[in-house]
């Protein structure tokens, strides 16, 4: 029966088939492309949820790090401090330069029988030396040996024992420099 048509309509005809089949496949195509993402959709938001999840995971997990870090930076800073006032602080003479110093300032008329080494509360090195002193005027001379010693800042007796007048037992303090002159 397509033999029987003018050429110029089963050319029409077949155009018309053509356009007729591409806009079936074009329907089906766009079918396709709307049940895709309706069954896809609970995948994107379900993804962009736990990336949210995960983003914000991350995100504590680096303020976490970043206090750590600041914390780990304080307690470095404070043990620097420490390590600084111990290097400026600390004798830089041993127990035999400092016993050699009281001997040297002993002088006749007093034994030296002890010496103890405290640390005070606000960190200075002390010095304790016990003996015993033929005279009170002797025991302040060596008082005022010890005063003038480039090793020790200062040196003390308690009052009382410089009332005894003779073999007078005696206990100086004797405060270190940090640093002998």
């Amino acid at each position: 029966m397509s033999n029987l048509l003018p050429r110029d309509v089963k050319r029409a005809i077949i155009l018309e088939y053509h356009i007729r089949v591409a806009s079936m496949w074009c329907l089906v195509m766009a079918a396709a492309f709307v049940i895709g993402t309706f069954l896809f959709a609970p995948a994107v938001v379900a993804v962009a949820t736990e990336s949210r999840a995960v983003s914000s995971e991350m995100q504590a997990n680096a303020e976490s790090a970043n206090e750590q870090y600041a914390e780990s930076l304080a307690a470095i800073d404070r043990a620097n401090m420490v390590a600084a006032r111990l290097a400026r602080d600390t004798t830089t003479f041993t127990v035999t330069d400092a016993m050699r110093e009281v001997d040297k300032e002993l002088g006749s008329g007093v034994s030296f029988e002890g010496l103890t080494f405290i640390r005070a509360e606000d960190g200075t090195p002390r010095i304790e030396v016990q003996g015993i002193a033929s005279t009170r005027e002797t025991l302040a001379q060596l008082v005022e040996r010890l005063k003038a010693n480039p090793y020790f800042l200062d040196a003390t007796v308690p009052f009382g024992q410089l009332a005894q007048a003779t073999n007078a037992a005696f206990t100086i303090t004797l405060t270190l420099r940090p640093t002998p002159r």
